[in-house]
């Protein structure tokens, strides 16, 4: 890439967090990163009086043809994409995050008589309900030890549940209700762990409004211990982690398309979402594009899907409103505007 391309290229980079990826010339992606501004961040690469001594860093002038940048909301799902994108580029000089290793997620079993909170590494289509991926196991275990704390779920297992005589510390030092061995009313229970389901699912305002109410109704009642306990669950609630959109736990995949114009010029970008997880991006760069938006994103789809193309997923969403021919699992999807089209 020539001087005066690059300088061009850094200054159009967008200042919001996510992930960069820097091709040769070959287009092949030989470096992902991510960063809380990218424009920020990329611009160091290039700098006179750098500090970053990595031995791949002189090379980029010489391999570089291409920077890809990827906008997420937060850092953090900056942090889940890069994991994504290096598992699926495996990059030439990213010498990390290159193995089989996922993020912790949180487990909720509603199907079980008393469910529970688990921690698992790999999370699965089993009708359990999954949170997360948590971008440190410190963080995926500071929210499950908040639950606890707040909410008095069970935390042993299937096989010392069903063994218990009497109960254990945690019920000594109000981390759990006891229902082992302790006549806990299964509605109360379950009020609990739909309560868990919304502060971790990030529903905080239906949730507040529903212990608000509790609350009030228990210090009507002059029930002034539960009362407190409600409160201090709105005030754990407070410190919801954030939701999660980079990765979910489905069976569907997906395709996401996205348009953006300026001018004349128009940028089409593709997210490859598989098995929950945002695996690759594609972007189709129109240097003038006089077609409408709902035209060109019509074209760009019959020329995927059609023919020969890629396998077609399940689901496939986009934010403009593409005049495609008729949908059918072989041939080129047709999509409302702002909506998902699935077959």
């Amino acid at each position: 890439m020539r001087e005066e391309e690059l300088r061009a290229r850094l200054d159009t980079l967008p200042t919001s967090p996510g992930c960069y990826l820097f091709k040769n010339k070959k287009g092949v992606v030989v470096y992902v990163g991510k960063a809380r501004s990218l424009r920020q961040r990329v611009r160091q690469y290039f700098q006179a009086n750098s500090s970053d001594y990595r031995y791949f860093i002189p090379l980029l002038d010489r391999v570089l043809g291409d920077i890809e940048t990827v906008v997420t909301a937060t850092e953090k799902e900056a942090v889940l994409l890069e994991n994504s994108l290096i598992k699926q580029h495996r990059p030439r000089y990213n010498v990390r995050l290159r193995d089989d290793k996922d993020y912790l997620s949180v487990r909720l079993d509603k199907r079980v008589p008393w469910p529970r909170l688990e921690i698992v590494r790999r999370p699965r289509v089993d009708g359990a309900v999954y949170f997360g991926p948590y971008p440190s196991s410190t963080e995926a275990r500071r929210t499950l030890k908040t639950i606890n704390r707040h909410f008095q779920l069970r935390t042993c297992d299937n096989e010392e549940f069903a063994s218990r005589t009497r109960p254990c510390l945690e019920y000594q030092i109000k981390r759990c209700s006891g229902p082992c061995v302790l006549p806990v009313p299964p509605e109360e229970y379950a009020a609990q762990v739909e309560y868990v389901e919304m502060f971790l699912g990030g529903r905080t305002r239906e949730l507040v409004g529903s212990l608000e109410q509790e609350m009030r109704a228990a210090s009507a009642a002059m029930e002034f211990e539960r009362a407190a306990r409600l409160r201090d669950q709105i005030n754990a609630v407070a410190s919801v982690t954030e939701a999660q959109r980079v990765a979910e736990v489905s069976d569907v995949d997906r395709d996401v398309v996205g348009l953006y114009r300026e001018g004349d010029g128009v940028v089409v970008t593709l997210l490859l979402v598989r098995n929950g997880f945002v695996r690759d991006t594609q972007s189709l760069v129109f240097g003038r594009a006089e077609l409408p938006d709902d035209e060109l994103v019509s074209q760009v789809l019959t020329g995927r899907y059609g023919g020969r193309g890629p396998p077609s997923p399940t689901r496939w969403c986009c934010r403009s409103s593409p005049r495609a021919a008729r949908a059918s699992p072989s041939g080129s999807p047709s999509c409302g505007a702002r909506r998902c089209a699935s077959w």
